[in-house]
């Protein structure tokens, strides 16, 4: 009995034993299915270059659309199914078609900010082939600028203060007012309105007393989830003390602004009491202080109202140049008080390229040779890539000649270099121009468009940073290959907005996106006007093209010569639809003009002479 109660209760210990193992497999069992579930969702492959041509990526702005480009047009006037788009974590916003083959998601309410964001797509719902795909894109922090003007004052005892607040899209007004606060001097809340995405304050009044007197207004962006924050301080003279210059600021590379303590005398000739002459280190060599620069020769200008005056040179500002103001009087007849300089700021302006001018079309008689602009770089990376003749079709079908959809599709890059080019101290800041020769081009692939990018690396860049900061030379900076126009593979992931954004990222980052000492300079392109990358498609071709429709159907095409104005000797016409097929062909008469009634409406009309190639999207603004 003992023996079988003890065998029993051992029984019975096992029992509990292999019933708590079987609950401890099962809890096990259920976690690692919710795990793999969760690993699944996560391993859901990036979009299919034959199903999406573009997509939203990197970062983005809080109150920026989400887009997804597909490379079939969809039915737009279908309503788009639940599932079809989700992002997660969710987010407020309205899911539409900006056109037959973009879908648009549009936030309501800003995104949350530094904020990872993955959105999944599932193109068999919108009517379309393909399996779900997902992608992923990062939220920056919130921007917030707070700009004051210039104190203005009325002659009759009155100070006016104001200024307004740059916020990112998506900021309401009701948030924007919460952002101005006045902190010292018995100021109320300001009067706010909003206009073209910013928002403009102005605060009552300030009554100018006996003796002087300061106020301070401080602003705080948590209302807009930004954490800039800050203070100035406005001195607000009293009314018996003597006439002085309050504030001197310089507005852009052309401009200073003179704040007086009262409005000027009307009709005072501002010529020799207001000077622009050159300093050390600004246009004059050698350092000799005092000389006039080409500014101060006669080729600056004002303007003024009521204590503002303003000051233009004709030919910019050099770092160093002194601006000197003296002698001068207020409407109650006072002469200032003392004469005051200005040096103009020598800060390094950020580094940028840029293309000079807006055409597409490059004709020899220029030498093939496109011209760019650059600031504070001493060499340049170009690539091109190459729009075959023959897919111009295609690529028209989405764009006009200065387009970049889909380029991926009817592309690639055939050439890429690095140049260097000679730095001196007296280019600083100056936008010098550099020519790009594609003879070569030209030469190599005879009538065909290139889409043209130039940029730059740290090792090109003479920048002087005004702010101490850690040593970033343990990060790694992007090399000299060019973030792909459109990604394709197996596994790619087609996009136009991607750029180098490295596994290592996070918000601090941020920070340093003015900074070329640190990578992010390099990475986010467009951010703040930087223009460290610029694009361009160019046809390198001495042929002008224009066309017209009749009412009757009939068509008039006409083709010049662009280096003489003159029709071309031999040119032929080439009428095609929108699927690339050649509907009529006709060759031109002496005078470089050809009339035809094609069968079926043309979408696009080609023009070749003498290996110059040229052409035109139609549309029903062309007839006559």
């Amino acid at each position: 009995m003992d023996e079988r109660g003890g065998f029993g209760k051992v029984t019975r210990a096992y029992a509990w034993l292999a019933f708590a193992v079987c609950v401890g497999i099962a809890v096990c069992i259920a976690l690692f299915a919710g795990l793999s579930g969760c690993s699944a969702a996560r391993r859901l492959p990036g979009p299919d270059a034959g199903v999406v041509s573009a997509f939203t990526g990197g970062l983005v702005s809080r109150g920026e659309a989400v887009r997804v480009v597909f490379t079939e047009s969809k039915d737009t006037g279908s309503p788009i199914p639940a599932g079809a788009f989700t992002l997660e974590p969710a987010a407020e916003g309205e899911l539409s078609w900006e056109n037959e083959w973009t879908l648009v998601f549009s936030p309501s309410v800003p995104f949350a900010a530094s904020m990872s964001y993955r959105a999944v797509v599932n193109p068999a719902l919108l009517g379309g082939t393909g399996r779900v795909f997902a992608f992923e894109f990062t939220t920056l922090p919130p921007f917030l600028a707070v700009r004051f003007d210039a104190v203005r004052f009325d002659g009759e005892g009155s100070a006016f203060i104001s200024g307004c607040v740059e916020a990112e899209r998506g900021v309401s007004l009701e948030d924007a007012v919460r952002v101005v606060r006045p902190v010292s001097g018995g100021l109320g809340n300001p009067e706010w309105r909003a206009e073209n995405g910013l928002f403009f304050f102005s605060f009552a009044p300030v009554p100018q007393e006996k003796s002087g007197r300061r106020l301070e207004i401080g602003w705080d962006g948590g209302p807009v989830g930004s954490r800039e924050r800050g203070s100035s301080t406005f001195v607000i003279p009293g009314r018996e003390e003597g006439f002085e210059v309050l504030d001197i600021r310089q507005l852009e590379r052309n401009t200073f602004e003179i704040t007086f303590s009262s409005p000027l005398k009307r009709n005072q000739d501002l010529r020799g009491f207001i000077t622009l002459t050159g300093g050390a280190g600004g246009s004059q060599a050698g350092g000799m202080g005092g000389m006039s620069s080409p500014a101060a020769d006669g080729a600056i200008r004002f303007s003024r109202e009521q204590n503002v005056a303003r000051v233009f040179s004709g030919s910019g500002i050099a770092p160093g140049d002194v601006l000197s103001v003296r002698e001068l009087e207020d409407a109650r007849g006072r002469r200032l008080v003392r004469p005051v300089q200005y040096t103009a700021s020598s800060r390094w302006e950020l580094p940028a390229v840029r293309f000079a001018g807006s055409g597409n079309i490059l004709p020899t008689s220029q030498g093939s040779s496109m011209v760019v602009e650059a600031r504070n770089i001493s060499g340049l990376i170009v690539e091109a890539f190459q729009i075959p003749g023959r897919n111009l079709v295609q690529f028209l079908q989405v764009n006009s000649i200065s387009g970049t959809r889909e380029l991926n599709r009817v592309g690639e890059p055939v050439w890429s270099r690095a140049f260097d080019f000679p730095w001196e101290e007296g280019h600083k800041n100056r936008w010098l121009r550099r020519g790009l020769d594609l003879s070569e081009l030209a030469r190599r692939f005879p009538g065909d468009m290139f889409h043209i990018r130039v940029t730059f690396r740290k090792r090109h860049v003479h920048y002087v940073c005004p702010n101490s900061h850690p040593d970033f030379s343990h990060l790694e900076f992007p090399g000299d290959e060019l973030p792909p126009l459109g990604r394709s593979g197996e596994d790619g992931e087609p996009s136009y907005w991607d750029s180098y954004l490295p596994d290592k990222w996070d918000s601090d980052w941020y920070s340093y996106v003015d900074d070329p000492d640190h990578p992010a300079f390099y990475t986010f392109y467009g951010h703040n006007n930087k223009e460290v990358t610029a694009g361009r498609n160019v046809l390198v071709s001495d042929l002008g093209l224009i066309a017209k429709r009749a009412a009757s159907g009939e068509w008039l095409v006409a083709a010049s010569d662009l280096r003489t104005a003159r029709p071309p000797q031999s040119v032929e016409f080439e009428f095609v639809n929108y699927q690339g097929r050649v509907l009529e062909t006709v060759r031109a008469s002496g005078n470089g003009m050809a009339m035809l009634r094609p069968q079926v409406s043309p979408s696009f009309i080609f023009a070749r002479s003498e290996g110059s190639l040229a052409f035109l999207k139609l549309n029903e603004a062309d007839a006559l």
